[in-house]
């Protein structure tokens, strides 16, 4: 869709229209358990990311610069900050273990931008889970359907599309949140694209820094909203523009006709997967065959040599730079490396958050598996429909392979309400106890909840973590 003259709507204006309409219309049930979902896996595995040492520099940077005593809660620490930095100390927590969930057909990490910020606009004014719900919705079908229409142009492009797109989810979110009239949330949209940013580079050296990637998104989010409230216009050729998002970042401007057509009536913060592991989403089913195999009775030692088939665009983040992924420089990098997380699979029959301790680097019978391990396209792949996973195994007697079409927690295949209960106790308790978990993914789940409360839960002195 371009638009001709002045007087025809922008793609801002058409996605500012649908999020100002949020405030009242009818919310399929299904879609409103979707959103609940997003918001307690994401503080959860916020919770469990702010206890990393990664998030604790960060979290102190923030306490020194902007500390503020009526600001939002930094989870997992005593600190209160003015909202937009809450949101990216909370933001870089939640996306701290890869523990995150992701858009799959748009490999977008959307609620790590959009519940921070989220909050942060809720409990800084006063207002309830209602808005946040609302808030978290509008986030996620606007950077959802701007991820779908770059069609992996922004990743071609050496872009980290979470943040790319994130940042216009964020700014979206809290516009909702504070139920903003259509010109401000389109002028918040206009805003967001000046702050649009997000390399890939950390992939050269396993650096924590992917992180800070949505981290800047929902803090750059937040305050767009905020600029746009307080009078500031953005442009409204933000993304059709021929110096808009896609023109200048992507590889040219998409259609997106069937994009906005479908806003209200095809809800993607349902296609939305939890991960079952704290690592690459890419590498799930992967994982999963690499057990399967294991559980079908493959011996070690036996093992001469395993091959990996996964679809080309998975490489970049699994396999590429080969030495690298084969001696990973820290443990956060094994979140990244196809050949250890195939070995851990292997060797361990399962991946949890312990897995990824300070001593994985020393266990020499990982790396020597690793070793072992090469990787072959798979081109008529399902991806990105799903992010599938194939691995053969081979011996001196022979071979055996296992398939994943489906990652677990993709909508086909979610994950039942167990394990999200599990996933969501496993993630918080290192900062609460049985009772006090209870109680936040209650509050977390009732729109009567007073955002403000909340702090009761998430605000406590750090809790370290080994990762």
């Amino acid at each position: 869709m371009t638009t001709e003259s002045t007087n025809e709507l922008h793609i801002s204006d058409h996605f500012a229209d649908f999020v100002h309409s949020l405030s009242d219309r009818a919310i399929p049930a299904t879609v409103s358990t979707a959103v609940t979902d997003r918001i307690a896996d994401t503080v959860a595995v916020g919770i469990a990311g702010s206890g990393t040492a990664v998030v604790r520099d960060i979290a102190e940077m923030a306490e020194r610069t902007s500390a503020s005593a009526t600001g939002a809660t930094v989870w997992g620490t005593p600190y209160h900050c003015a909202p937009a930095t809450a949101a990216l100390v909370n933001a870089a927590a939640v996306h701290a273990e890869d523990f995150d969930d992701t858009h799959t057909a748009a490999v977008v990490h959307g609620s790590t931008c959009i519940v921070p910020a989220a909050l942060a606009a809720a409990e800084t004014r006063n207002l309830t889970m209602a808005d946040v719900q609302r808030g978290v919705l509008a986030g996620w079908e606007v950077a959802a359907r701007l991820g779908l229409a770059s069609a992996g142009a922004f990743h071609r492009s050496g872009l980290h599309t979470t943040s790319v797109v994130g940042v216009f989810g964020a700014a979206a979110a809290v516009a909702a949140v504070w139920q903003q009239p259509a010109p401000v949330i389109a002028s918040a949209l206009g805003l967001a694209g000046s702050a649009t940013s997000g390399l890939n580079v950390y992939l050269e050296d396993g650096t924590p820094g992917k992180l800070l990637n949505p981290a800047f998104a929902a803090q750059a989010g937040f305050q767009a909203a905020a600029l746009a409230q307080a009078g500031v216009t953005g442009p409204g050729w933000v993304f059709e523009g021929r110096h808009g998002l896609y023109a200048a970042l992507g590889e040219g401007v998409p259609n997106f006709e069937s994009t906005l057509a479908t806003l209200g009536s095809r809800w993607e913060v349902e296609q939305v997967s939890t991960k079952p592991y704290s690592a690459c989403h890419f590498s799930h089913a992967t994982i999963d065959a690499a057990i399967g195999l294991r559980n079908r009775g493959v011996r070690i030692e036996e093992i001469e040599q395993i091959i990996c088939y996964l679809p080309e665009p998975t490489w970049d983040l699994l396999c590429r730079p080969w030495e690298k992924k084969l001696d990973p420089a820290s443990v956060y990098a094994v979140r990244f490396s196809i050949p250890w997380l195939v070995a851990l699979g292997l060797i361990d029959g399962v991946i949890t958050r312990s897995t990824f301790d300070t001593g994985l680097l020393a266990r020499t019978e990982i790396r020597q598996l690793a070793a072992k391990v090469e990787v072959r396209l798979w081109d008529d792949s399902p991806y990105p429909a799903s992010f599938p996973g194939r691995v053969t195994v081979v011996t001196e007697t022979g071979s055996i392979s296992e398939e994943r079409l489906v990652n677990r927690g993709h909508p086909q295949l979610p994950l039942t309400r167990s394990e999200l209960g599990s996933k969501f106790t496993s993630c918080v308790t290192p900062l609460l106890d049985t009772d006090s978990a209870t109680a936040l993914f209650d509050a977390l789940h009732d729109p009567s909840t007073p955002a403000k409360s909340l702090a009761q839960h998430l605000s406590r002195p750090f809790v370290p973590t080994d990762a």
